[in-house]
């Protein structure tokens, strides 16, 4: 997970290049920024896909409610992992309105 975890960085970091480059040459970068998208999107969501059916119930199944007292505690101190800032509601509504058009790999709805 933690290389993916950096391999998701780097990706996200193409993903900005392409769109910089879509902002500023303009149409003839689109077709490199929607590739660079779905790539993004595909490894994101099959990360995602891993870490919801295999890590969260083996640490469903191992962790006890101190455990995850504890993990709440330490998760809501944490910086946003893509950018290392502390997380702000600046984009909140952006996050609420994405996260609710994605379904879940399991078939929930964010």
């Amino acid at each position: 997970l933690d290389r993916e975890h950096e391999q998701g960085r780097m990706a996200l970091l193409e993903l900005e290049h392409e769109l910089l480059a879509f902002e500023m040459v303009g149409k003839v970068r689109r077709d490199d920024f929607e590739r660079a998208l779905r790539r993004y999107v595909d490894f994101y969501s099959g990360h995602m896909r891993v870490e919801e059916t295999e890590v969260l119930p083996l640490a469903e199944a191992a962790l006890t409610e101190r455990d995850w007292a504890e993990l709440d505690t330490v998760f809501s101190l944490n910086h946003d992992p893509l950018t290392d800032y502390p997380p702000t509601d600046e984009y909140s509504v952006v996050f609420d309105k994405i996260a609710s058009a994605i379904s879940a790999p399991n078939g929930r709805r964010h």
